[in-house]
């Protein structure tokens, strides 16, 4: 609980950046990797179809999934693939997609077809290649891009850090796509596959907080490892994620090798719940932290606040549930549950959920903690 002393409330949230393993997508690379958290089914209408759509010489996928999956890798230029990877979990116990049965085709492990079996490899859970506080020591799973904490999965840095590895010297990283439930069906094409092509900031941010003060007053704090070529931050609020203001600008160092502290304390917050931090370079260009949730108001009671992303995937903030295993349940307007999950919130307040394989209507998204359960309405559109 957050205290309050000598009249002044105080509420601190914190979202630690890593930018250091960030990769930046190569449009002129040869590997692409193909990640996300439920793996598939084994038939035509439930795996994942990579369709080698463009001509990529000594074209190399990587694939990577917390559960069993199916994969076909086709398309005109399919005998340009010279080596695949499988990397992740690899047992017949992982079935989710086929959750709430349990037919005899999950009792088959992870197979990929449309290449020569000879230029294939399946790695058990093998040991990641990136060392990172928010992520999972060996390589299982990445569902989505956001720094943080993965619950219990890996950083998309972590993945591709793996892959270019695993895959040897004189290979030049191409794209990278992340996706949290079943790939059910999903035709991949390598030409526009690339959802988690990350820019990185010139930066090294450290950490960006931001802390409720008294008189309606928010005092922002961040810190930077280093700095290249950095003109200028701004701090921007919103009260849906969506639509951003300007709260306040602070000069950057430009160039530092040294730890740079930073902090604006500013009242121009109104109702903004939603805070980012933006850097731009001397040139001009841009580029942003990951969101942070803080509502002054209610920040001693937990709740949750969804935010859509649009094509069915939605920013889940948990307010008050930071550093705990929480159950994360999706039900219809029946009460029939739709999925289910563990997630291991950390320190990060927020998560990336994808709707995008369930059909279009309203949905309960439920936390529950050891102390009390949490509900809010998600709705999908077409």
């Amino acid at each position: 609980m957050k205290k309050i002393t000598s009249f002044i409330f105080i509420c601190l949230h914190v979202f630690y950046v890593n930018t250091i393993y960030a990769q930046i997508c190569n449009a002129a690379g040869n590997v692409v990797i193909f990640s996300n958290y439920d793996g598939s089914r084994e038939t035509v209408a439930g795996r994942l179809n990579i369709n080698v759509d463009v001509n990529i010489p000594n074209l190399k996928i990587g694939i990577c999934s917390y559960e069993r999956v199916t994969v076909n890798i086709g398309g005109a230029f399919a005998g340009n693939v010279t080596q695949v990877i499988y990397a992740g979990y690899n047992g017949t116990v992982n079935c989710n997609c086929y959750w709430p049965s349990t037919p005899a085709g999950c009792m088959v492990t992870t197979t990929i077809t449309g290449v020569a079996a000879g230029i294939i490899s399946y790695v058990v859970y093998p040991p990641a290649t990136v060392n990172d506080p928010n992520g999972w020591p060996n390589i299982l799973c990445a569902y989505q891009c956001a720094s943080g904490n993965q619950g219990g999965c890996n950083t998309a840095g972590q993945v591709v850090g793996y892959f270019m590895s695993a895959f040897g010297g004189g290979n030049t990283f191409r794209a990278h796509e992340t996706q949290y439930n079943c790939w059910a069906g999903a035709t991949k094409n390598i030409s526009t596959s690339g959802n988690c092509c990350q820019n990185t900031l010139p930066i090294e941010l450290l950490y960006f907080k931001t802390t409720c003060k008294n008189q309606g007053k928010r005092s922002f704090d961040w810190a930077t490892e280093s700095e290249t070529n950095n003109g200028y931050y701004t701090i921007e609020g919103s009260t849906n994620a969506l639509q951003w203001n300007i709260i306040t600008q602070m000069n950057g160092a430009g160039k530092s090798t040294s730890k740079k502290i930073y902090n604006a304390v500013s009242d121009q917050i109104k109702d903004y719940t939603y805070f980012r931090l933006k850097q731009t370079d001397l040139d001009g260009q841009s580029k942003y932290s990951p969101i942070v949730f803080s509502d002054c108001k209610n920040d001693e009671v937990p709740t949750l606040h969804v935010s859509s992303k649009g094509e069915g995937k939605f920013n889940v903030f948990f307010n008050g549930f930071e550093n705990e295993t929480v159950e994360v349940t999706f039900t219809d307007l029946l009460g029939n549950v739709i999925s289910k999950k563990f997630i291991d919130t950390g320190i990060s307040s927020e998560e990336i959920f994808s709707l995008e394989n369930f059909a279009s209507g309203v949905y309960i998204i439920s936390v529950k903690s050891s102390k009390q359960t949490v509900s809010e309405k998600l709705i999908k559109d077409l």
